[in-house]
C-alpha cells in the first residue's frame, strides 16, 4: 500500500464565512474551512496537485496553488481573501451597450 499524506493551509476567510476549497489533479477532492479559515486534505498519494479556495463575492490571492507531494505532509499552502475586494462587495461588473 502506497503512503499517504497531507496538505493544509489557511484559506484566510477568518470571521468572513466557510469557503469551499476544492483539490484536483492526482485526486479530486472538495472540503469546508472550519470557522477560523484552515482546511487539511489527508490521505493523499505523492503526486501533483493544484488547490483552489471558493466564496461567493471573495476573490482569493492567488486564485490557486500548484503544490507537488512528494515524501512528507505540506502544510501553508494559504490564501490571502484581501478585504478591499471581498469586505467592500466589489467585483467586476459588464455592461452592455448597443453601438449603431
Amino acid at each position: 500500500m502506497p503512503a499517504t499524506f497531507s496538505l493544509s493551509g489557511n484559506a484566510g476567510t477568518t470571521g468572513v464565512g466557510i469557503a469551499t476549497v476544492n483539490l484536483s489533479g492526482d485526486a479530486v477532492a472538495s472540503i469546508l474551512t472550519a470557522p477560523n479559515g484552515t482546511y487539511q486534505f489527508s490521505n493523499l498519494i505523492a503526486g501533483s496537485y493544484i488547490v483552489t479556495p471558493i466564496l461567493a463575492g471573495h476573490f482569493f490571492s492567488p486564485a490557486s496553488r500548484s503544490v507537488i507531494v512528494v515524501n512528507a505532509n505540506i502544510e501553508g499552502v494559504d490564501f490571502i481573501d484581501p478585504p478591499q475586494l471581498s469586505q467592500f462587495g466589489l467585483g467586476l461588473s459588464l455592461v452592455r451597450r448597443n453601438w449603431k
